[in-house]
């Protein structure tokens, strides 16, 4: 069980978690790709996979925010 402030502390250090990790991957993938000798087709799937990763991890920042703020009003304190 955790406490209100616990659960908001890790809701938030996953949010900025997610975050970093799509971001670094991303930037990592592209500078492989910037030097790699693949083709336009796939580079081009990558790239899209990429951007669907990256709304995906704006998808899940919106729904832990709401969830932040949802456990912020509570007036539950035991999770």
């Amino acid at each position: 069980m955790k406490d209100k402030s616990e659960l908001i502390k890790k809701l938030r250090d996953s949010i900025k978690a997610e975050e970093s990790l799509v971001t670094i991957y991303s930037n990592h993938i592209k500078n492989v790709m910037a030097y790699s000798s693949m083709n336009k087709v796939t580079a081009d799937e990558i790239l899209a996979a990429l951007d669907k990763l990256k709304g995906g991890c704006l998808g899940h920042k919106t729904v832990l925010n709401r969830l932040i703020e949802s456990i912020s009003n509570s007036d539950t304190d035991v999770y």
